[in-house]
């Protein structure tokens, strides 16, 4: 389905009075916002996690094929979405054994449910042939990211062009001088100093 084919769906339910003016408004934002700036903070974010990681960024050089896995593995361990958006309640209810009052919210860490024990072997160290991999970066269910498959397709492009075109491509300033952008939401840098040896 194309992007104007997915608007057109969204306008005519609404049209219908299937969503309100403001779901449809807030439908828009979120593919709009959510289709292009996480993608870029994550290549951001992947880069700097393969520079702090070089023994996995020089495995991941030699064998270009690792890439797709490689993928997934930056993905959980360092999402440009760090937190799902809120989820309000529409009645009072039990949440794992909290009352959650109507009206009120909550907010998932995803970074934290990708770095859980219980779900990952060594859940702090970035290994990129990590298998299986069930991340949340994409969430789950009937929240899971519509653009997950674009998303994963222009991470592989980019991390594999940048690494196969610019040899020795690293991190030109030091960690601590990387400047994040704060956001509460999504995590990424406005720039990222790099330098390489050659351009092929």
């Amino acid at each position: 389905m194309s992007v104007d084919e997915l608007l057109g769906r969204l306008v005519a339910a609404r049209d219908r009075g299937e969503l309100s003016p403001q779901e449809l408004d807030s439908m828009i934002f979120q593919l709009l916002v959510a289709g292009q700036e996480p993608v870029t903070d994550q290549i951001t974010t992947a880069l700097i996690a393969l520079f702090r990681n070089p023994a996995q960024l020089a495995r991941l050089r030699a064998d270009p094929a690792l890439l797709p896995r490689a993928v997934e593995e930056l993905l959980r361990f360092d999402s440009a979405f760090e937190l799902t958006t809120w989820r309000f309640f529409d009645a009072d209810s039990d949440l794992h054994g909290t009352r959650v009052p109507a009206g009120d919210s909550v907010i998932v860490s995803l970074c934290a449910a990708n770095r859980d024990p219980r779900r990952f072997l060594d859940p702090d160290t970035l290994d990129l042939g990590r298998t299986p991999n069930p991340h949340l970066a994409f969430g789950h269910g009937i929240h899971f990211c519509p653009g997950a498959a674009l998303a994963r397709a222009q991470l592989q492009i980019a991390l594999g062009t940048l690494l196969a075109r610019l040899p020795g491509l690293h991190l030109a300033v030091e960690d601590a001088e990387i400047e994040w952008i704060p956001a509460v939401l999504g995590r990424g840098t406005g720039h990222l100093p790099a330098g390489y040896d050659r351009r092929l």
